[in-house]
């Protein structure tokens, strides 16, 4: 299906069970702000049509694919075609300036009470973790797919602006550059320490 049209060029979400539907419409309305327009869901995801949902997404679900399809196989199918397979779970890589997607690949998430399913958790190549200070068990299914999203936005953006750098640009953006890198490198660092500890 059409669905299945996932290259390097493309950053995909897939939802493993996500049952309430204001973390859809989160979700969907987040991936329209970052400009991810394909979502792949699970059959016991929540539907994209219920009214909740829709009510949720103010408006983004006219710009965001939702298609619905047993993961298992897709990610499998991926898999042997080399697409990267990110997952959020409690014991993977700190989301680190190496570690986060980089606009391409997928972003597996499941749900709050389950999280991933063992089998899907089998496919990730990146199993991720996103770094914190608290003592809250988890995040938000909703809030966790922003984070990521907006990791993987700023590398590009930064990646971007050091590509630039060797174009000529000025040494006002230069200096942004730099300090854009070194902040989030320092802050992922700290997270990093404060997991191992």
């Amino acid at each position: 299906g059409e669905f299945l049209c996932v290259d390097a060029a493309t950053l995909v979400l897939v939802l493993d069970d996500v049952s309430d539907p204001g973390n859809l419409g989160t979700i969907i309305r987040t991936a329209d702000w970052f400009g991810v327009t394909t979502l792949l869901v699970s059959p016991n995801t929540v539907d994209a049509y219920n009214p909740k949902v829709l009510r949720s997404t103010m408006g983004s679900f006219t710009r965001v694919r939702v298609y619905r399809t047993e993961l298992y196989p897709l990610l499998t199918t991926l898999r042997t075609e080399h697409v990267p397979i990110y997952g959020a779970v409690l014991n993977g890589t700190p989301l680190t300036p190496q570690s986060v997607p980089h606009a391409q690949g997928v972003i597996v998430l499941g749900s709050e009470s389950h999280g991933i399913h063992p089998d899907i958790e089998g496919l990730l190549t990146h199993p991720l973790t996103i770094p914190g200070r608290g003592r809250a068990e988890s995040l938000n299914v909703g809030v966790a797919a922003g984070i990521i999203l907006v990791a993987a936005i700023l590398i590009g953006v930064i990646i971007a602006s050091i590509v630039n750098i060797f174009l000529g640009s000025s040494a006002l953006q230069v200096a942004i550059s730099v300090i854009g890198v070194l902040v989030f490198v320092g802050l992922t660092a700290y997270d990093t320490q404060r997991i191992k500890e």
